[in-house]
């Protein structure tokens, strides 16, 4: 778990805006998932929907096209976690 930081795609019409978050970052992971409120903070667009096997079962999620960035260095903040 670390302070990532979630870009909106080059194609969107800022792609500078970003949104800082803590992530775990999966280099195994077929897909990156996302939360609502930070896909809505970032004015994000739909892509589609595809099923994702979670560990609650099937479900349909929403698709964005997004980048994101690790945050590194001396950044520790106690009132980020």
């Amino acid at each position: 778990v670390l302070p990532v930081a979630v870009l909106a795609p080059l194609s969107h019409p800022n792609p500078n805006l970003s949104v800082r978050v803590v992530g775990l970052i999966d280099t195994g992971a077929t897909g990156t998932g996302l939360r609502r409120d930070v896909a809505l903070e970032l004015g994000l667009r739909a892509k589609g929907h595809r099923r994702v096997q979670t560990a609650n079962g099937l479900i349909i999620a929403t698709e964005y096209l997004i980048r994101v960035g690790v945050i590194c260095g001396d950044h520790y903040d106690p009132s980020f976690v």
